[in-house]
């Protein structure tokens, strides 16, 4: 939906012609089937023709008290054209809570508000008058558009369509229509508050339940417009859901996405004890992907895997607690995995760096804080033509102790940025590279 209120109209009693002072209403793309409200009667009419930038048509007489010099509001509609030439105005009725429509809705227009998630259902057609049912959300938050034997979609902030009944069936003429940001969009996730059947678009009792359920309703229907998506988790909750954090899509119209926890705990009480089975996977095309300010732990695989071609960064405030195979996973090629500020480490692990198969993983990290005794196997590891490579790093484990392998490299793999010093990676134990390049 667009909106144009530039300038001031004048108009008749009883006048098809309305005439714009300060309007540019041809050169802005206003154009037929429109509608326009003069003043704040909530009466609309559909425009029929645009003359110039300041001469209009409306498709039916204007029925208010002859006005000079007001305001007025035009917007863009999805009215159909067999009610473009109807012959009454159309009338403009509010809504601010969940609604049943009703046959006196008919070829009029519900303007939906009141500052929440809610439902506008329409029964089975039969019971209804033949016509148009108009429905325009002119509100923050998304409607449930429910529809007797049709669909079921939210009607997103800004959005309208049509509903008619001419044929004994309902037909929605746009249906489910992506969201179009003007601004950085953002969806909320409350592990306790939230639920399944919501916009997601505040937090507490109308976010979603899970990151999977926001991240899915991105994908399906939102345009990020140009600007980054981001999606912010509740804190001080531990999610457990097996699986949630998974990326495996693009939110259309968005460079990036970050993630923020807030504080939370990742932490999935089942799971199959593999690599791939990770609580943060990149498995898609998921473009860039962010996380920052939470907790990943795992009791049956690794913290963190990207096993397909993109970029993923681990932002501030994370801790990697423990986990039964890697931390940190890049494999497959053209997948990256950066660490590029300071976080925290506090479990064991098999591996804290796992490169594989022509993956590619960076930790320019200026400080990784233990906080704990901590064992791995192979601290740093890479096999089959991948690369790990560090720069500047300190380990800082103070009085506790990093059990383990430094470094295994097999394979052809390169671990580079450590000038060759064998004890760059903390740990008890020499590093090996066998068919490796380790400098």
């Amino acid at each position: 939906m667009s909106q144009y209120s530039t300038g001031t109209v004048s108009v008749t009693n009883g006048s098809l012609s309305l005439t714009g002072i300060g309007t540019a209403w041809m050169t802005s793309g206003v154009t037929s089937g429109w509608l326009i409200m003069i003043g704040s009667s909530g009466q609309w009419y559909q425009i029929s023709t645009i003359n110039s930038d300041t001469s209009i048509t409306l498709a039916t007489n204007y029925s208010g008290t002859t006005v000079s010099n007001t305001n007025y509001i035009a917007e863009s509609t999805p009215i159909s054209s067999a009610y473009t030439t109807a012959t009454v105005p159309l009338t403009f009725t509010t809504k601010t809570a969940a609604y049943t429509v009703t046959s006196a809705d008919v070829n009029t227009l519900l303007s939906l508000t009141g500052s929440s998630y809610y439902a506008v259902t329409f029964n089975a057609p039969s019971g209804y008058t033949t016509g148009y049912y108009n429905i325009q959300n002119n509100d923050t938050r998304g409607k449930q558009i429910i529809i007797s034997g049709g669909p079921t979609y939210i009607l997103w902030p800004g959005q309208s369509d049509v509903i008619s009944n001419i044929t004994g069936s309902w037909t929605a003429q746009r249906g489910s229509q992506r969201y179009r940001w003007s601004t950085y969009p953002i969806l909320y996730v409350d592990g306790v508050l939230g639920s399944t059947n919501t916009d997601g678009l505040v937090a507490g009792a109308g976010a979603f339940k899970t990151f999977q359920a926001a991240y899915q309703n991105a994908l399906i229907n939102f345009d990020a417009g140009g600007y980054y998506m981001s999606i912010y988790m509740a804190g001080s909750q531990t999610y457990t859901v097996a699986g949630d954090l998974t990326f495996n899509g693009t939110v259309l119209g968005s460079p990036g996405l970050v993630v923020d926890g807030g504080g939370c705990t990742i932490n999935p009480i089942s799971g199959t004890a593999e690599q791939n089975n990770a609580v943060i996977q990149y498995i898609g095309d998921s473009g860039q992907v962010t996380i920052q300010n939470m907790t990943i732990m795992s009791s049956y695989g690794g913290c963190i895997s990207i096993s397909y071609a993109g970029e993923f960064n681990v932002g501030s405030g994370v801790t990697f607690g423990p986990c039964v195979t890697s931390r940190i996973q890049s494999s497959g090629s053209g997948s990256v995995l950066y660490l590029e500020t300071t976080y925290t480490v506090s479990g064991n692990a098999v591996n804290h760096y796992q490169a594989v198969q022509n993956g590619f993983l960076i930790d320019y990290a200026p400080l990784i804080i233990f906080t704990a005794n901590t064992t791995t196997t192979a601290f740093a590891y890479a096999d089959r033509g991948s690369v790990l490579q560090v720069s500047g790093n300190t380990y800082s484990a103070g009085s506790y102790t990093i059990t383990g392998q430094r470094y295994s490299i097999a394979t052809g793999a390169n671990v580079s940025g450590t000038g060759g010093n064998i004890n760059y990676f903390p740990g008890t134990t020499p590093g090996t590279s066998t068919t490796g390049y380790y400098n």
